[in-house]
C-alpha cells in the first residue's frame, strides 16, 4: 500500500506506465514507446518527425512524468511562437495534468504558463522569443523539451545549453538542413549521449485506416498529401518521410514534367486566363502578357520596351483574340504596376484583377506568390488526380506548353527553388535572390504563375 507519492516516484524509469497508471491516458504507439525510453536512457533525444505521429501528445504526458518522478527538478519547455507553445504544446500538458486519475498537487498558472509543485520545482514554458527568460534555471534534474525545433534559433539552443539539462528532447519537422536542429541530430551519429529517432507517418498505427481514431496519420490524409505535394518534394520528405531534405528536393518544377508539357497537345478546354506582369521598361525587366486555358498556354507576348499604355493594349488584344472576361484578367500591382488598373480602364478591360506576390498566403504558405507557384507545379504534375462529378478521382489532363513557348520558360522554371520557412510554410526565394542567380528577372515564370493566383 503505497501512498501516491511513493507510487508515482517509483515510475521513475517506467514514462509509459506512468502516462497509463498516472494520467489514465492510452498506451502509446511503437514510436512513442520508444522515445520514451530514449529519454529515460540517454542524455539528449533528437526525434525528427513526420505529421500526425502524435508527438505534441507525447510531449504533454513526459512533462509531467519527468516533473513529479523527480522532487525538485525544473523541466524547461519552448517553441518558436507563443501560439504554437500555448495552444499546442502546452494545452496537452494541462489535459494530462488535469484528467490524471490521481491528484497530483501544485497548481496550475496561465502567465507564465507554468506548473508550481514548490519553490524550485516547476515546468516552465515561454517562447523563443524570451530568450532571457530561458537561461538562469538550474536544478540536479532538469529537462529541456523543444517543440517544432527547426524553427529554433541557434541562440536559444545556447541558452537551454547554459542551465545544463540532465534531460534534451527535441521534436519538430525537419524543415531544411540549415538549422541548429539538423547541426544536433548530424552531430548525434557516434555520440553515445544522444539519439536520433526519426519516424515517418506512414509507419503510424493508423495509416491503413480511413479515418484515424486519435488524428493520427491515416490513408485519407495520406492520399491527399500525396496528390497535393508529390512523394518526391521536400514538403513530402519533411512533413511525411520524417527527413531532412537535401538540395535535390528544393525545385519548384520537375525537369521531367517540363519535357511532357513541352511534347504534350493541346486539348482546349476551360476558362481563359490573361495574366500581366509589368516590367520598368526603357531596356529593363520585360512586360509580359500571358493568355492560358485550363489545359495550356495561348500566347505569350513580352518587350522591355513597352510603355504601360502599351502593355495595356497588348492586354486588350489577347482578350479580343481570345475572348478572355475583364475579371478573368490580373495584373501585377505593385512598383510600377499601381496605377495599370486605369490603363486597362482606358481600353477597355474594367474589372482586371490586382495581384500582389508579396500579400498574405494562406495555411501552408508563406505568401500569394508562393501559392500560385504552387498552384502551377501541381497543374504541371503527371501523376496527380482531380475528382471528377461523383467523386471519382482520374489522372489531370496533360498540360501543354509546346515548343513554341518552352524556349521562354524553360530555363526560369527549371531553376526557381522553394524552401520551408520557420514555421514549416513553403516559401519560394525571394525574387532577387533567383534573378541574381538567374541573371535576369524571371518576367515569363512570375507572369505563368500569376495566371493561377486566382480561381474565378
Amino acid at each position: 500500500h503505497l501512498s501516491n507519492r511513493e507510487f508515482i516516484e517509483g515510475l521513475r524509469d517506467r514514462p509509459s506506465a506512468f502516462n497509463e497508471a498516472v494520467l489514465g491516458r492510452g498506451p502509446f504507439w511503437a514510436s512513442q514507446k520508444e522515445i520514451a525510453r530514449s529519454v529515460v536512457k540517454y542524455p539528449s533525444t533528437l526525434v525528427p518527425t513526420g505529421n500526425m505521429v502524435g508527438k505534441t501528445h507525447l510531449a504533454g504526458s513526459l512533462i509531467p512524468w519527468f516533473l513529479l518522478t523527480r522532487p525538485n527538478s525544473i523541466v524547461l519547455c519552448t517553441a518558436p511562437s507563443q501560439t504554437q507553445l500555448a495552444e499546442v504544446l502546452w494545452t496537452s500538458v494541462e489535459k494530462a495534468y488535469n484528467g490524471a486519475r490521481i491528484p497530483l498537487g501544485g497548481r496550475l498558472l496561465k502567465n507564465p504558463l507554468k506548473i508550481e509543485l514548490s519553490a524550485g520545482w516547476h515546468a516552465l514554458a515561454y517562447s523563443t522569443t524570451a530568450v532571457e527568460k530561458l537561461s538562469g534555471h538550474h536544478a540536479s534534474e532538469l529537462m529541456i523539451v523543444v517543440d517544432e525545433a527547426s524553427g529554433v534559433a541557434p541562440e536559444i539552443f545556447e541558452a537551454l545549453r547554459s542551465c545544463g539539462p540532465s534531460r534534451e528532447l527535441l521534436l519538430g519537422n525537419p524543415l531544411r538542413p540549415s538549422c541548429d536542429f539538423y547541426e544536433r541530430c548530424m552531430a548525434a551519429e557516434g555520440n553515445p549521449f544522444a539519439n536520433v529517432i526519426a519516424i515517418d507517418s506512414r509507419e503510424g498505427p493508423h495509416i491503413h485506416l480511413e479515418r484515424s481514431p486519435w488524428g493520427l496519420a491515416d490513408a485519407t490524409w495520406l492520399e491527399s498529401v500525396k496528390n497535393d505535394y508529390g512523394e518526391n518534394s521536400a514538403w513530402f520528405q519533411s512533413h511525411v518521410a520524417g527527413r531532412f531534405p537535401d538540395s535535390a528536393d528544393d525545385s519548384v518544377f520537375s525537369i521531367a514534367w517540363l519535357n511532357l508539357a513541352a511534347r504534350a497537345e493541346h486539348q482546349p478546354a476551360g476558362f481563359r486566363r490573361i495574366a500581366i506582369d509589368l516590367g520598368v521598361g526603357n531596356g529593363g525587366d520585360k512586360s509580359v502578357v500571358l493568355t492560358r486555358d485550363d489545359n495550356g498556354v495561348l500566347a505569350i507576348d513580352s518587350s522591355n520596351h513597352w510603355s504601360l499604355e502599351a502593355a495595356a493594349g497588348v492586354a486588350a488584344r489577347h482578350a479580343q483574340r481570345w475572348h478572355v472576361e475583364p475579371h478573368r484578367i490580373s495584373f501585377c500591382v505593385g512598383g510600377c504596376g499601381a496605377d495599370f488598373a486605369n490603363r486597362l480602364n482606358a481600353v477597355g478591360l474594367q474589372g482586371a484583377q490586382p495581384y500582389r506576390g508579396g500579400g498574405g498566403g494562406n495555411e501552408g504558405f508563406a505568401n500569394f506568390r508562393s501559392v500560385a507557384a504552387w498552384r502551377l507545379r501541381q497543374r504541371l504534375d503527371p501523376a496527380r488526380l482531380i475528382r471528377l462529378p461523383g467523386g471519382v478521382m482520374v489522372p489531370q489532363t496533360q498540360f501543354s506548353i509546346g515548343p513554341a513557348f518552352m524556349p521562354l520558360l524553360r530555363e526560369e522554371m527549371q531553376g526557381l527553388r522553394y524552401f520551408q520557412n520557420d514555421k514549416g510554410c513553403i516559401a519560394l526565394e525571394t525574387k532577387e535572390v533567383f534573378a541574381k542567380r538567374l541573371h535576369r528577372s524571371p518576367d515569363a515564370l512570375d507572369c505563368f504563375a500569376q495566371s493561377y493566383a486566382f480561381c474565378n
